[in-house]
Order: structure tokens, then C-alpha cells, then sequence
């Protein structure tokens, strides 16, 4: 077996998965530091990585506290509903939506891909997509 070329998590990536999983997403600055230093990165890093965080609009911070902006409460909202989506017990039957059109451009069929994705649907082949019908709808 080859080697895993696995690249080492961010200081970025480290807090907002830190974050998105805490409930709720509000954490101390030394916690994230301490989480940081879990994955190898250094507390300078971690600081600048919050510092620059809260410049880009990603959190707040108030009183040596981090929380999640909007956007990604909404984006830990959708995380938590897609671990545990609300179902009825499963029939054995499917829904499919068939999609039938022209050639479309790249952003329309990404748009497609995420509105599909939204409501549950996975893409069994171009055009056709499934899920089972026990699932709400979001």
C-alpha cells in the first residue's frame, strides 16, 4: 500500500469544525488553542487564525469568546439536520425526479446540484434523481 499524502488540518479548519460542533457555538479563545494544540498547531496560530476569522465575517468575538456568525449557524443548522433527518419508517418505495432539459451552463447545473442536494435527492445518472420516500422535506 502506497503512502497517504494527507495534508495537516488548518488552524481555520480546526475551529469552525471545533465550533460547528459545540452546541452552542460560543467557545473561550484558550479552548480553541487547547484544540488547536491537539492537531499540532501552535497558539500564535490558532490567534491569528481567530483574529483573521472575525476580520472575514466568520465570527465574533466579545469578551475573549468566539461564536459563529449567521451564516455558518445556518450552515451548523443544516450539518445538524442532515445527521439526524427526521423519517417515517421506509416502505421499501422511492421518489424520482427526472430532469429534462437543454444544455445548461456550468452554474446552472451546480445550482441544480445543490437545490437536488437540499431536498434529499442524490443523482442516480444525469437527469435522474432519488431518494427514498420516507424522508421529510426540508
Amino acid at each position: 500500500m502506497g503512502d497517504l499524502e494527507i495534508r495537516p488540518l488548518t488552524a481555520r479548519s480546526v475551529v469552525l469544525s471545533t465550533l460547528l460542533g459545540v452546541h452552542p457555538p460560543r467557545l473561550p479563545a484558550r479552548y480553541l488553542v487547547r484544540v488547536g494544540d491537539l492537531f499540532g498547531i501552535a497558539e500564535g496560530t490558532i490567534r491569528v487564525a481567530l483574529s483573521r476569522m472575525v476580520a472575514a465575517g466568520d465570527l465574533v468575538q466579545s469578551g475573549g469568546t468566539y461564536s459563529l456568525t449567521e451564516r455558518l449557524l445556518e450552515r451548523q443548522a443544516r450539518q445538524d439536520e442532515s445527521r439526524l433527518p427526521p423519517a417515517q419508517p421506509w416502505d421499501g418505495t422511492w421518489e424520482i425526479a427526472v430532469i429534462t432539459a437543454e444544455r445548461r451552463p456550468a452554474a446552472d447545473r451546480a445550482a441544480l446540484r445543490h437545490a437536488m442536494s437540499a431536498l434529499r435527492l442524490a443523482e442516480l445518472r444525469e437527469g435522474t434523481w432519488l431518494r427514498p420516500a420516507n424522508l421529510t422535506r426540508p
